[in-house]
């Protein structure tokens, strides 16, 4: 979804080594857009793949900072948003909870 300003990937599938290439595609859609949100709350599974692909995709947009590179995780106490915290990646993206909050 792109609305001209926020370009979001929604992601509903396990994280893992044997989705990298599905992953990196769909990460890819969002390397021009102003802002970019990565909504991972409906993944239930998110591994190292899955955490390098979302710093490798970082890197490669020409205008990475937080702001601009956003994550969804849903719940902080859930599984996606506890790997998040434990990999620091909320030290890389902005982290929210829901989508509402993301795109304010």
């Amino acid at each position: 979804m792109n609305d001209g300003r926020n370009a979001v990937v929604s992601v509903t599938y396990s994280v893992d080594s044997a989705a990298r290439d599905r992953f990196r595609a769909d990460l890819d859609t969002l390397l021009e857009s102003p802002v970019a949100i990565v909504d991972l709350s409906a993944v239930d599974y998110l591994d190292s793949t899955g955490i390098s692909e979302l710093l490798k995709f970082y890197g490669k947009r020409k205008r990475s900072s937080p702001e601009s590179c956003r994550l969804v995780v849903g719940p902080a106490e859930g599984t996606v948003g506890r790997i998040v915290s434990l990999a620091g990646l909320h030290e890389v993206f902005a982290v929210f909870e829901s989508m509402k909050e993301a795109q304010a």
